[in-house]
């Protein structure tokens, strides 16, 4: 029987790197604050024109399609969108 990795997310488990880890960690919370703030509206094309978005782009971020946002166009969103983002930086490790 072989001893099954613990991780602290899934994008640990599935990226190939922790940094790729951290930028799909980062991207995803962005990603589902944004869906919070569009389902707060009173409708998608009201939510797609309050983001300066088409109608096909907002249905990609509600349907999650992470991989179709860049963090720097979620990020822009989440401006247009209202909301103050900042990265919080912890030390791991000493240099």
């Amino acid at each position: 029987m072989t001893e099954q990795e613990s991780y602290a997310s899934v994008w640990d488990a599935i990226c190939d790197s922790p940094g790729e880890a951290t930028v799909m960690k980062l991207k995803s919370k962005l990603l589902m604050v944004l869906q919070a703030c569009v389902q707060s509206c009173s409708g998608e094309e009201d939510a797609a024109t309050f983001l300066g978005v088409t109608k096909p782009r907002l249905a990609e971020l509600l349907h999650g399609e992470i991989d179709r946002f860049t963090f720097e166009q979620l990020a822009h969103l989440a401006v247009a969108a209202g909301l103050d983002v900042e990265i919080q930086i912890e030390h791991r490790l000493a240099c």
